[in-house]
């Protein structure tokens, strides 16, 4: 099986000082830090934001308003205002790993997100954010979705009453985001949506996220996973849950694997899951020029490396016949735009998997919780035992 590791990168070509002073001469030329120069939220007040940079944003937004600059409409009633920009920086920031955003911003992470998420969420950029996606998700649902910790104790500290500010997340399709929380203020999500599942299941069983749900909380929260798994027993589409896959072909089990998650993955093969060959898309990413502003703040990349596992499981429908794939540890050519192979010494050994795999914990039944304590964290055996599913991470 072959699976990419998508890692996000930044390219800093400055140090900060130098950074600072071009950033403001910049500005007082009079360069418009909202024009997009990368594709979608991809202008330079967006890339302060992804870098926690709150004095570069502080000197963007004093040049707005200096400047009166405003987003480049590309089309009548689009938004041009500097909330909607920074909305969409938000958006960007909530979707990055905690991962990547700690390492860029080092020692002071803690307080440089409190400095951006306090200039950030405002009750005129929430009134803005809902128009980022083309669903009906709103900043909340935004943040349960990505399990933004920080995000999700700031929103719970500035409105308490969080139905009444956000009341998106709170009407939203039951099916679609009854994944999306159980951590924090979002407890209050799940709580509301997860007893209306069974009922929107008996209406239409076939809708689209029907068939991605359970793929969906393996991914975004994995704690949640089993309740989710136990709404879709109940209404006896359990069987029906573990053989759908998600938008990329890769079922429940499949991104439990991806994730390292053995805890979820013997769950869900104590449950009669079946595994086989996925080839997962990457994610469609739009390339573009730079501003010289956007070079100066940082533009984020992403690096692809291809994880080679072998053996490989046996194939399935879902394998198109095409020899793409290497197989028994043989070196095949590199796929995507930046593909390449890891050295040897970071391929990551695997075993054939049962049907049953060995226990390497006691399987997990439904009346027996998960360990929601480090919902992101994979739970690994001990070294000297063999892992008896394939590791891999998904980004």
């Amino acid at each position: 099986m072959t699976a990419f590791i998508r890692i996000p990168v930044t390219d800093l070509p400055t140090p900060v000082d130098s950074q600072r002073i071009a950033v403001e001469t910049l500005l007082s030329l009079g360069v418009n830090p909202l024009i997009d120069c990368d594709g979608p939220f991809g202008c330079p007040l967006t890339y302060a934001i992804q870098h926690l940079n709150a004095d570069a944003m502080a000197e963007m937004m004093k040049a707005v308003r200096k400047f009166n600059h405003a987003i480049p409409a590309e089309s009548p009633g689009a938004p041009t205002d500097l909330q909607w920009a920074i909305s969409m920086g938000l958006l960007k920031l909530i979707q990055t790993p905690r991962s990547t955003k700690a390492i860029g911003a080092g020692e002071l992470y803690a307080d440089k997100l409190a400095g951006v998420l306090g200039v950030c969420i405002t009750p005129e950029i929430i009134e803005r954010f809902p128009f980022c996606n083309t669903g009906r998700l709103d900043l909340l649902g935004w943040a349960c979705y990505y399990q933004d910790y920080e995000v999700l104790r700031t929103l719970e500290s500035l409105f308490p009453n969080l139905a009444a500010t956000f009341p998106k997340t709170f009407t939203v399709d039951a099916g679609r985001v009854s994944h999306l929380a159980v951590n924090s203020a979002a407890t209050k999500v799940a709580e509301f949506l997860l007893p209306r599942l069974l009922l929107t299941l008996s209406e239409d069983e076939e809708a689209p996220w029907t068939k991605e749900i359970l793929a969906e909380a393996v991914h975004h929260q994995p704690s949640l996973a089993a309740a989710v798994y136990g709404c879709f027993e109940g209404a006896g589409r359990a069987q029906f849950m573990l053989n759908e896959s998600d938008q990329d072909g890769a079922t429940a089990l499949d991104v439990a694997l991806e994730h390292g998650n053995l805890t979820l993955a013997n769950f869900f093969i104590a449950e009669g899951a079946t595994y086989g060959v996925k080839w997962l898309n990457p994610d469609f990413r739009s390339d573009g020029l730079c501003s010289t502003l956007a070079k100066v703040i940082g533009r984020p990349d992403v690096a692809e490396f291809r994880l080679e596992l072998d053996p490989p499981p046996q194939s399935n429908s879902f394998y198109n016949g095409n020899d793409r794939l290497p197989h028994n540890g043989q070196s095949g050519s590199c796929h995507g735009p930046k593909g390449c192979h890891p050295p040897r010494h970071l391929q990551i050994p695997t075993h054939p998997l049962p049907h049953p795999p060995p226990a390497l914990n006691p399987p997990l039944r439904r009346s027996q919780p998960l360990n929601t304590s480090t919902p992101n964290s994979p739970t690994l055996p001990h070294p000297n035992r063999a892992i008896p599913a394939l590791q891999g991470r998904r980004y």
